[in-house]
């Protein structure tokens, strides 16, 4: 009997892990409390984005924390008492938000996003459903001259790996 592996979550990741780990040679046991694909990979609507390499924690972070520490916009909540007890880790994030440490970050996660994006590929060939596939890009708008302004530090992320 070869090598057992439980896979806990069948989302995206779950499933091509699973894949993955099946193709070399192990017997591999997919475990969800939903059908596969019904909870995160539902949340992101199954997009394959090259230009999810922009970290939360950017060099334009610390411009926008007095906004965001109002706790009352969507792209960033939080509970008090949870960050109370998580001060040195929220330290570290907002360290982390120095250009340097940004430029590494993108570099790291463009890697494995270009990786990724091959292995989509070759799953999505292997089960013959290829076509279902749309590679139109992506269109970001901006509500004002001062939005796009704002907006520099990711097109020039972007432009830096050729996104």
């Amino acid at each position: 009997m070869g090598k057992q592996v439980i896979v806990l979550g069948a989302g995206i990741v779950g499933v091509c892990c699973a894949l993955e780990l099946q193709r070399r040679g192990l017997d591999v046991t997919l475990v969800d409390r939903q059908p596969p694909g019904l909870e995160t990979s539902a949340g992101n609507a199954g997009v394959l984005a090259r230009s999810s390499l922009m970290p939360f924690n950017h060099p334009g972070l610390w411009r926008q924390l007095p906004r965001l520490l109002r706790n009352d916009t969507v792209q960033f909540r939080y509970r008090v008492s949870y960050l109370a007890r998580n001060l040195g880790w929220a330290a570290g994030f907002l360290a982390r938000a120095r250009p340097s440490v940004f430029h590494e970050t993108t570099a790291a996660l463009d890697s494995l996003i270009r990786l990724s994006a091959t292995e989509h590929l070759r799953l999505l060939d292997e089960a013959g459903v290829r076509r279902r596939l749309r590679d139109s890009g992506w269109i970001f708008l901006f509500r004002s001259e001062q939005a796009w302004q704002a907006g520099v530090v990711a097109r020039d992320a972007y432009a830096r790996h050729d996104v």
